[in-house]
């Protein structure tokens, strides 16, 4: 079967914005804010901080969020092992809070800053990229602990969402 040719009309040839998700390869959020609005000027609804730092690496970072013993092998290094008096259940408070919220507050501080002196569109949202709680349990947990601590990292990724809401205004944010 042969492939034809398929031409597409000149008006939809050019894209009319981007979406950026994830992780922008600089070093610092106000690094990352100010060259993504000079290099896609008019392009962008909303901008993510870049996950700079220690957030480079997507879900990396919340591995500690786990406990020890539910841990996935980290590159071939063996993790805790289950104690013989471990009495096999977990609370919310066997995972730590994930931190996206304070990481996000922070991180819109320095959007605000950049936007009241001009670097930053009005009317472009401050982007804030969480993972899905699956994302960072198959990642990161043993398979045998993850259907009880899924429900549990799950609430703590709502914690961070709540804060999120809570500490930029609903006309600045976009979640994604």
């Amino acid at each position: 079967m042969a492939l034809r040719e398929i031409k597409m009309p000149s008006s939809t040839a050019q894209p009319s914005g981007v979406l950026l998700v994830g992780s922008i390869p600089f070093t610092t959020t106000e690094e990352v804010l100010s060259k993504v609005c000079s290099a896609l000027p008019g392009r962008l609804r909303s901008i993510p901080d870049g996950e700079t730092n220690v957030r480079n690496n997507y879900i990396g970072w919340q591995l500690d969020c786990f406990p020890k013993e539910t841990r996935n092998s980290i590159l071939g290094v063996a993790t805790a092992e289950v104690p013989p008096d471990h009495r096999g259940t977990f609370s919310l408070e066997s995972v730590k809070p994930t931190q996206f919220d304070a990481a996000a507050l922070e991180s819109y501080k320095t959007f605000i800053k950049l936007r009241d002196k001009g670097a930053i569109p009005q009317g472009v949202r401050f982007q804030v990229s969480l993972p899905s709680p699956l994302n960072s349990i198959k990642a990161h947990v043993k398979a045998d602990f993850q259907p009880q601590l899924e429900p549990l990292y799950e609430h703590r990724i709502l914690e961070s969402l709540a804060t999120i809401i809570e500490g930029i205004p609903a006309e600045d944010l976009a979640i994604q």
